[in-house]
């Protein structure tokens, strides 16, 4: 198994040196810590919202667009038979994004729309494989990046809309940007660089990094008003 996910780590263990396998090694664990990060930046969204039972500065459409993005991303992958250590983060993702959704669609009484959307996107996704054409796929690919940037968008406009960045969590929009950096090394230094993926893994991390400008600054103001009003 973890040939198959992480061949540069099976192969350090099974020969014990570094060297030999250094640059696969290297790439591994960059994919296992973008992993792990994935987990560790999406739960605290889940915890907060969870324990304020509010969705105030969070866009559902970003949410519904990014997780719709990353079921078709995982269908590329798989269609692909791409690395599974390269696109690993992406089932942990999709799990806390259907949590995530679970929460926003419940806050706001519509939890037959959560259902329906899951089917749909499953429904969807299946019915693609199953018809297995390459330029499909890779369209949908497109389409999948077009809704990650949509989704991105429909978050910043949102954020200067409701002036609610503040109220968004920084870990996990800075963790997306970490990850997609990460992964644009990964992607770009594998043994077989997929240009769809580099480009739109780019578009998207940029996109990230302003939400973070955004938060950054939102916390900033929110902290200078609330000096002002002690005052």
């Amino acid at each position: 198994m973890m040939e198959t996910v992480y061949p540069g780590l099976a192969c350090a263990l099974q020969k014990l040196s570094f060297f030999e396998c250094s640059t696969q090694f290297t790439l591994d664990a960059v994919n296992l810590f973008v992993f792990f990060v994935t987990v560790s930046t999406k739960m605290p969204q889940v915890i907060s919202i969870a324990t304020s039972w509010t969705s105030q500065g969070v866009s559902l459409t970003a949410f519904t667009m990014e997780t719709f993005g990353i079921s078709i991303l995982l269908l590329y992958n798989i269609y692909n038979g791409t690395q599974l250590g390269l696109y690993a983060e992406s089932f942990a993702s999709i799990a806390m994004n259907i949590v995530l959704l679970f929460l926003l669609f419940s806050i706001s009484q519509k939890r037959v729309m959560f259902a329906l959307y899951c089917t749909g996107v499953v429904a969807f996704n299946i019915a693609a494989y199953v018809i297995g054409n390459e330029n499909l796929i890779t369209t949908l690919q497109a389409g999948a990046s077009l809704l990650f940037y949509a989704g991105s968008i429909a978050q910043i406009r949102e954020n200067i809309k409701e002036g609610t960045a503040h109220l968004l969590s920084l870990s996990l929009f800075g963790g997306y940007a970490v990850m997609g950096t990460l992964r644009e090394i990964t992607f770009v230094f594998t043994d077989k660089p997929d240009m769809v993926l580099i480009i739109a893994n780019a578009i998207g991390t940029t996109l990230c990094f302003i939400v973070v400008g955004q938060i950054i600054a939102g916390k900033m103001k929110h902290a200078r008003n609330a000096k002002k009003k002690e005052a």
